[in-house]
């Protein structure tokens, strides 16, 4: 089997019950521009993966603390949460780190 790639895509789907998110962020675009914003977000991923090892280096520091009783959350509506704050962090880190890039 050949591995050379062409650089095209000929029989990507983006599922709206998979990825609803994306399929509403590409839905209104023209064929052009949604080619334009697949590659960007593409580009945005890989970005994040690129310096996610420099975040781990980072975070780590962190992980070291042992936490109290009162960061501790005793349920699951509190792991909830800290899963939506440790989310929005990371997001608020990625999208810091492209600057004027977006």
């Amino acid at each position: 089997m050949d591995k050379s790639w062409d650089g095209k895509f000929s029989n990507l789907k983006i599922s709206k019950l998979a990825f609803p998110e994306l399929y509403q962020e590409l839905k209104g675009l023209q064929h052009k521009d949604r080619g334009d914003r697949l590659r960007f977000l593409a580009m945005l991923g890989l970005y994040s993966l690129h310096n996610l090892s420099h975040n781990k280096k980072r975070s780590a520091s962190f992980e070291c603390e042992q936490p109290s009783e009162e960061d501790t959350p005793s349920s699951t509506e509190g792991k909830v949460d800290k899963l939506q704050i440790k989310k929005s962090e990371l997001k608020d880190r990625l999208l810091s780190s492209m600057g004027d890039k977006i």
